[in-house]
């Protein structure tokens, strides 16, 4: 496996429990086939891990008007210099020691709810991006992510 450094950890969140604020962390554990040590999400389903870029980050807090899923899309890892909307599924993401592999999941849009999403202005639907966890390890703020290629 090649990867090409591209990008690094920005920041890095837990969530303890379904609806509690976020933990924010220097580091995470991450477990092979379950997620995110501590994080609620850690199931070992295809949503072990959210993931965003700052690009996007800083987009959706420059808009006037909130998306629907501003509040609710949460990542556990924030990346910068990584574009997530060129990734497809299948696609694996060094950070520091662990391996992420991108699933079929992508943030979905709720148009029904959603000005944003109806006037076609949404980049997030393509930016962000779930994960799950193919080789463990520690990771911390400020550490490398690169993609395979």
């Amino acid at each position: 496996m090649e990867f090409i450094n591209g990008g690094k950890i920005v920041s890095l969140m837990r969530y303890p429990e379904k609806k509690a604020p976020a933990v924010v962390e220097k580091e995470l554990i991450l477990k092979q086939d379950f997620g995110i040590e501590g994080d609620h999400h850690a199931d070992g389903g295809e949503r072990q891990i959210s993931l965003l870029t700052l690009k996007e980050k800083k987009w959706m807090q420059n808009q006037e008007v909130k998306g629907f899923c501003f509040k609710k899309y949460k990542e556990n890892i924030l990346l910068d210099g990584i574009s997530l909307s060129e990734c497809k599924k299948g696609d694996l993401i060094k950070c520091g020691d662990a391996v992420l592999e991108l699933t079929s999941s992508i943030k979905s849009c709720h148009p029904e709810l959603c000005s944003l999403v109806n006037e076609g202005k949404c980049i997030l639907a393509g930016s962000s991006r779930f994960a799950k966890v193919n080789c463990g390890g520690t990771i911390g703020v400020g550490m490398s992510a690169a993609i395979e290629k």
